[in-house]
């Protein structure tokens, strides 16, 4: 079922007024007044994306921007959805993506499963007995749930400080993004996750990235420090690179407030106070500064004094005008200026350097103090411009930071939209690796685990109606069973063998056998079932318990509504 057909329902529900579908008369999808219609159109459109050769799908935003992804928190958020109880799934989504960082697609498509379970056992059962049977099927879904967190610990494996283990994670979560095509790229890029995780120590607000046009995935770079896509305005056009820098943060204007003048009169203005300029220029030199990173921008041209063309960025304000008789002068005294900068990356840099921000001129005044200097001007090991081949980008980069733990991510392609999904895609990945070296807990993939849990829930839980209990392990063997179908393998033969594998029967099989039965999954390559684990494919404990625990928060609130009510407009 297609998007446009997803947003046609919708109208069609808010043109109804009070009540949607009030008679119930859609038995194939609605249970009394609640049609879930809506629902299963999500599931139909994410089901396609998922695993690693699940589907992309190219969505156009509002500003007319193609946006290619997989992501089902990013697809979700970028469709058009009214209907109310679509929306709940969008949330879980959006939740699990904040919170851990992956398994967006899978609480969805979780989610529908059971709803879809629950409302055919509603279906079958006695109408005049549905609402205690509906509050049958949320507890024995709670229960159940609970069950299957406790298998999930159970079988989780405990890792501490393997950086093997996290490359796998790492690359596992890659698998099911645009990124598992090529085996190279999948290792580069999850070297390159692992490696930003450890600089930062789990911090990932401390990671930067940008996006540069031209190369391939292949040429991207991890900085370790921060790189800037800003401009050096006095620099040559050889490549500068200097060891042990002094950095001082500007917040304010080095020239002076420009905003009140005007045409010829800034020019012989700025020119008249060449003198107090100069003093204040070699102030600046007394501390032994080499780079000044600064908030203001310069005219692009003396020319342009003459002028009432102020600035070269359009959301620069003429307050924010560095006179170049200023630039030139710290220029004469080897003191290099970045001009540019933002606040959220003037703080990055106070974090990498050690320097203050200063707010104005009037902080300077103490510059003649050794004391004051050194709690204002920050350090680091090396500064450097570079221009990124293949591309008329240039960067600044500040590395050996002693400071703090940052570091910048660039990240390269054939075009922004390309760029864009490997950034997502890392993100995801980021996200995941965090959550291993806190948790410390991986689980195997491929549906190994969905497998198990289905098996021990169904020979173990006796107590609870069993149609209930077959509705839920149905639905956990429903990302097994997308998995198996976007490989183009045949979902009986393979569902069927992976429940065998997974079949622990004591007079059958050795300890051995039964302890290695956990780690039985779908090879995608061959169809066959393999021990995933030895594979390589691993994902955290928390993904897993996130994408259980919200998906069944989310059915049983949304069984428990037996109306939706929509005013008129």
């Amino acid at each position: 079922m297609s998007s446009s057909h997803l947003k046609r329902q919708q109208e069609q529900q808010q043109q109804q007024g009070s009540v949607s579908d009030s008679d119930g008369s859609d038995n194939n999808s609605s249970v009394g007044k609640v049609k879930f219609s809506a629902l299963y159109a999500l599931s139909n459109i994410l089901q396609t994306s998922f695993g690693p050769f699940g589907s992309d799908k190219l969505i156009i935003d509002k500003q007319g921007n193609p946006i290619l992804t997989n992501d089902g928190a990013t697809i979700l958020s970028m469709l058009p959805i009214q209907n109310p109880l679509a929306k709940v799934l969008v949330d879980i989504s959006l939740s699990q993506d904040q919170l851990i960082g992956d398994g967006t697609t899978s609480v969805v498509l979780l989610a529908c499963s059971l709803i879809k379970e629950a409302e055919n056992i509603l279906r079958e059962g006695d109408s005049s007995q549905s609402i205690s049977l509906c509050n049958s099927i949320i507890d024995t879904y709670f229960e159940c749930a609970r069950i299957s967190l406790q298998i999930l610990k159970d079988i989780a494996i405990p890792v501490e400080n393997d950086r093997e283990i996290l490359l796998k994670v790492a690359s596992t979560s890659l698998n099911s993004k645009g990124l598992s095509s090529s085996s190279r790229t999948q290792k580069y890029i999850s070297s390159m996750v692992v490696q930003a995780v450890e600089i930062v120590k789990g911090k990932l607000e401390n990671i930067s990235f940008h996006t540069v046009l031209g190369g391939s995935v292949l040429d991207s770079v991890l900085v370790n420090g921060l790189a800037l896509q800003r401009k050096l305005i006095n620099g040559t056009d050889e490549p500068l690179k200097i060891q042990n820098p002094k950095i001082m943060l500007a917040n304010f204007n080095l020239g002076g407030n420009v905003s009140d003048l005007g045409g010829k009169k800034s020019h012989s203005n700025i020119l008249g106070k060449k003198n107090e300029e100069v003093l204040f220029c070699h102030r600046i030199a007394k501390t032994g500064v080499n780079v000044i990173f600064t908030t203001c921008y310069t005219l692009s041209s003396v020319a342009d004094l003459n002028s009432d063309l102020y600035v070269t960025k359009d959301t620069a304000r003429k307050e924010d005008i560095l006179p170049l008789s200023v630039v030139k002068q710290l220029s004469d005294l080897n003191i290099f200026v970045v001009e540019g900068v933002s606040v959220h990356e003037l703080s990055l840099l106070q974090l990498a350097t050690g320097a203050r921000v200063l707010q104005s001129s009037l902080e300077m005044e103490n510059f003649d103090d050794l004391a004051h200097i050194e709690n204002v001007i920050g350090q680091v090991g090396c500064f450097e411009e570079k221009r990124l081949s293949g591309s008329n980008t240039s960067m600044v980069m500040v590395t050996e930071c002693k400071a703090s733990d940052s570091c910048s991510i660039i990240l390269r392609g054939g075009s922004i939209t390309l760029i864009e999904e490997t950034q997502r895609s890392m993100r995801d990945a980021l996200c995941v690796v965090k959550g291993i070296i806190s948790s410390s807990f991986v689980l195997p993939g491929a549906g190994a685990v969905d497998a198990e849990i289905e098996a021990r829930l169904s020979e173990n839980l006796d107590s609870i109606p069993a149609n209930i209990k077959s509705a839920f392990c149905k639905s956990i063997l429903t990302l097994p069973k997308y998995l198996a179908l976007n490989s183009g393998l045949d979902v009986l033969d393979t569902i069927a063998n992976l429940k065998m594998a997974h079949a622990n029967k004591s007079s059958e099989k050795n300890q051995t056998e039964q302890s290695s039965s956990k780690f039985q999954g779908i090879n995608v390559h061959n169809g066959k079932i393999s021990n995933v684990y030895d594979m390589g494919i691993l994902e955290p404990l928390q993904v897993k318990t996130g994408v259980i625990t919200l998906a069944v928060e989310a059915a049983t609130k949304i069984l428990r509504i037996d109306d939706i009510i929509i005013p008129k407009r």
